[in-house]
This record gives C-alpha cells, sequence and structure tokens, in this order.
C-alpha cells in the first residue's frame, strides 16, 4: 500500500497533509520515503495534518518518532489536526509530551516559527 502524501510550504514550514485514514506497518516506508528530499534539502520545521488520519498502528507511532529523530540537529516537527482516536492514542501513549501537538496549520506554524 502507498501512502497518500501532499507537501506544500506555510510561513517556512513543510506542511505535510496525509490523505489516508491509516498510518500502519504497510506504509511506514511511505511515510519516511516521503520526507528523505525535504531533510537532504535542509527543512527545518514540519508540520503533519493527520485530519485524514483515524488509525495508528504501534509501528506508525515508531514512525512517527523517528522522523522526529532523523530531522536535522534544530529542527522541529508539529501534529496538527488529530483526529479524536488519534489524540487520545497519543495521549495515552504520551507522545502528546514529546511532539507538539495544535489544532490548525496556522497554530502550528506559529509554534515551530517560536522554536
Amino acid at each position: 500500500m502507498n501512502l497518500e502524501f501532499k507537501t506544500r510550504e506555510n510561513q517556512q514550514v513543510l506542511v505535510c497533509k496525509v490523505f489516508d485514514t491509516r498510518i500502519d506497518g504497510s506504509v511506514v516506508g511511505d511515510l519516511k520515503g516521503q520526507f528523505e528530499p525535504h531533510i537532504q534539502k535542509g527543512v527545518l520545521r514540519v508540520a503533519l495534518d493527520l485530519s485524514n488520519v483515524t488509525f495508528i498502528d504501534s509501528t506508525g507511532l515508531g514512525a512517527l518518532i523517528a522522523l522526529r529523530k532523523i530531522l536535522p540537529e534544530g529542527s522541529e516537527m508539529a501534529i496538527f489536526g488529530a483526529t479524536k482516536q488519534v489524540d487520545k492514542l497519543f495521549r495515552l501513549t504520551r507522545l502528546n509530551k514529546v511532539l507538539l501537538m495544535t489544532s490548525t496549520v496556522d497554530e502550528a506554524a506559529e509554534e515551530l516559527s517560536k522554536r
């Protein structure tokens, strides 16, 4: 399965929208592959739109953490638009303490620009 993914820039933040409803083991490689060209270009701020995602398994959670770790030093990553199910998962796993989470792209861009 291929991950449906689109990127654009907003206030010097790379905004990445996931169109799939699931982030699981079948799409983890695609997720990393989509980010690599931007990382090589030196992107420092990434906002990931999970508004369509209703399910993330443990492999998907690990992939999100791995994405954060492969960003260059001094980079930041935010998650925005999380559905209720995904938000609950992030709170249960305490990933909301590791990753910046906001409701909208504008909030994500604003918070990332402060860092």
